[in-house]
């Protein structure tokens, strides 16, 4: 019914994406990895990158970047898991292309020896189905990628306490929910939403430094676009090198900041870079305040490294905060050591 005599129009999420006309709409500061201002000095060896990436073939950085984009222009109508599949599909063909994830050829002992076990035990159900496995898994193929794009220097990713990045678990879950609904997973403890906002920004970072943006610029843009990630503690992961180590706190720490308060003389928040460090017998840690204004004081306190919750109650707010973070501090440097041992073993 259609008493009004109104135009109708229904397309599918990729018909609205392909005919949509782009002059008729703002530019949306969220569809710009960067600005003019920002590129100036290297703006033509970026622009050359990125026309002579587009002419190879288009399951290396064209599938990232076109899905990516398709990712960006969906309507607000369309389900966020559709919007979200695109992104990691662009994602996988991009990691799977990669060098590092190449699956080196299987050596002809491999091969024999795999024929006399079917053969020895040819009576087991399903034995010719074993197979050496040639492919990399998805969630290895993004860790490898970060780790041969040197991602780590721009962010640093909160780990779980198996030494994987937390980030590329949760991901993969929400990827292989919405892939293989009759697959079993859950999505417990997952906020979808945060999981698809980080995988986008992961999909930035690794288009930006195709099309060779520096460290620094690359950290510029993803902070003017995602200013939450100059937090000390998210989600997922932080820029790098978010606050200048005050002089004499080298030796210390930094576990975030703390703006609180306003100055009546100044009428600015009070901010105060958090730091600490354990003592040499790591049963005791300093806690360290230290007011970034001009000649701020720093506030110290000295507890023991774990407090009870009397203690805790009465800590100042801001070393407080200080506390909390010092913990997951402590938490993730020890689930990055494994991730270590994990790496050299």
């Amino acid at each position: 019914d259609n008493t009004l005599n109104t135009k109708l129009n229904i397309s599918t999420f990729q018909f609205y994406v392909i005919n949509k006309d782009y002059n008729e709409e703002k530019m949306s500061i969220r569809k710009n990895l960067a600005t003019h201002a920002l590129l100036q000095k290297n703006l033509s060896e970026i622009v050359n990158c990125f026309f002579d990436l587009m002419s190879k073939k288009y399951e290396s950085f064209k599938a990232l970047y076109d899905l990516y984009m398709r990712h960006l222009d969906a309507p607000t109508e369309v389900l966020p898991q559709m919007t979200f599949l695109p992104l990691m599909q662009g994602l996988e063909a991009y990691v799977s292309n990669l060098s590092c994830n190449k699956v080196p050829e299987l050596p002809k002992e491999c091969s024999e020896a795999l024929k006399d076990i079917k053969e020895k035990y040819k009576n087991i159900p399903r034995i010719n189905e074993l197979e050496f496995k040639n492919y990399v898994a998805f969630p290895k193929e993004i860790y490898n990628a970060i780790k041969d794009k040197d991602i780590e220097k721009i962010i640093t990713f909160k780990l779980t306490k198996n030494g994987n990045i937390k980030l590329i678990d949760e991901m993969v879950k929400v990827r292989n929910y919405y892939t293989h609904f009759s697959n079993g997973s859950k999505l417990e403890d997952i906020d979808i939403s945060d999981a698809m906002d980080y995988a986008r920004i992961i999909c930035e970072i690794f288009i930006m430094k195709e099309l060779h943006f520096t460290e620094e610029e690359i950290k510029i843009s993803i902070a003017n676009t995602y200013y939450y990630l100059t937090k000390w503690n998210n989600s997922y992961c932080s820029l790098n090198d978010i606050c200048e180590i005050p002089k004499g706190f080298e030796d210390k720490i930094f576990v975030g900041n703390n703006i609180s308060g306003i100055n009546n003389k100044t009428k600015k928040y009070y901010n105060y870079a958090l730091f600490y460090k354990l003592s040499s017998n790591k049963k005791y840690v300093n806690l360290y305040a230290k007011n970034q204004v001009k000649y701020g004081r720093t506030m110290h306190l000295q507890i023991n490294a774990r407090i009870n919750d009397e203690e805790y109650k009465n800590l100042n707010p801001i070393l407080k905060q200080c506390y909390n973070n010092y913990i997951e501090s402590e938490k993730q440097l020890s689930y990055r050591k494994k991730l270590q041992n994990k790496e050299n073993s």
